[in-house]
């Protein structure tokens, strides 16, 4: 009996880490969404991103990356009706150098670009079960097992990754890397390289800073993980925002998205419609954003004890499900 419970509190002491090997259920039903992505990509052209990706390309090879986001693209079925054009690119310049590797890789195989976007987008979804298994795998509740595999399964991560063709499940893994790494007690400056991929994929994450300051203890620890996210950010932004710092941090920074479909700013629409309440859509449209940065801001300064169970992990979901839920926008994924 002794010996039984030395077992058990040696169990309870040991490392998250330790026995996260994934459930041959999870591997079956991680594989079976993996290959269905896949086939997705494979026979299908994905929506107007995967194509706009593609002429992204041409345009970069064409006349540079500058002129990318100086001018944007201009193709037949791009813009509304009446006009060719799609808005300058808004992207990180890090997509600047994926986008030239899955160009190089499309031309290698045979293979077009969107393809490999999407493939990218597959293996990302991948790592991402494997982090959220080794985060939560002293959680051996069936409510945590349902939803991994559910995570696993997901029909949305099946048609973003599979069809849609962008690039947020690359920028999830590399959140779910930097909070695994925070959680996990490794060096801040890797984690911090880890936020600085995400915010180079798209600058969302940028949200999250705070949060992870305050899950480290230590104002050196708080130091590394800033300088390793700057390093990686200014290194991926190289040489573009050299070239054109002023063009890139504005187009970067600047991009708001479409008011309406959802959250704040489609009850604000709807306001329009009661003559007692119209002030509400002049209100969101002027302080709208400024409402919902800050109320994220204040979520990740809320106290709460640093010691719970993957407390980081909780705090960035619930931040990223505020934010959604405020800002406006427009797209599915």
């Amino acid at each position: 009996m002794e010996n039984r419970e030395k077992a058990s509190v040696a169990e309870d002491l040991a490392p998250r880490t330790e026995g996260s090997g994934i459930p041959r259920h999870l591997a079956a039903l991680a594989s079976a969404a993996f290959v269905l992505k896949i086939a997705i990509a494979l026979c299908t052209y994905g929506s107007t991103d995967a194509l706009i990706y593609e002429a992204d390309l041409v345009k970069i090879r064409q006349d540079g990356a500058v002129a990318l986001y100086r001018d944007g693209i201009s193709t037949e079925w791009c813009g509304q009706a009446g006009q060719r054009s799609c808005p300058p690119f808004i992207h990180p310049p890090f997509i600047i150098h994926a986008l030239e590797g899955w160009g190089a890789l499309a031309d290698i195989s045979g293979l077009p670009l969107r393809f490999w976007l999407r493939f990218t987008c597959a293996v990302a979804d991948a790592g991402s079960l494997v982090l959220l298994l080794r985060m939560l795998t002293r959680r051996r509740d069936w409510q945590t097992q349902i939803a991994l595999a559910l995570f696993a399964v997901s029909p949305i991560s099946i048609l973003v990754s599979g069809f849609h063709a962008n690039t947020d499940p690359i920028l999830i893994f590399f959140v779910l890397v930097a909070i695994y790494l925070i959680e996990s007690r490794r060096p801040a400056w890797f984690a911090g390289a880890a936020l600085g991929m995400a915010m180079s994929v798209k600058i969302v994450p940028v949200l999250l800073v705070p949060a992870a300051l305050l899950a480290l203890p230590g104002a050196r620890r708080r130091i590394d993980l800033l300088a390793g996210a700057g390093v990686v950010v200014l290194a991926g932004s190289l040489p573009l925002l050299v070239a054109a710092p002023e063009l890139v941090i504005t187009r970067v920074v600047g991009y708001g998205s479409q008011s309406g479909p959802w959250g704040l700013s489609l009850l604000a629409l709807a306001s329009l419609h009661s003559p007692h309440l119209a002030w509400l859509h002049d209100l969101h449209a002027r302080y709208g954003k400024i409402l919902s940065v800050g109320l994220v801001l204040a979520a990740s300064w809320w106290p709460r004890p640093r010691s719970l169970p993957n407390a980081l992990l909780m705090r960035a979901g619930f931040l990223m499900v505020l934010f959604l839920s405020l800002t406006p926008g427009f797209c599915v994924q």
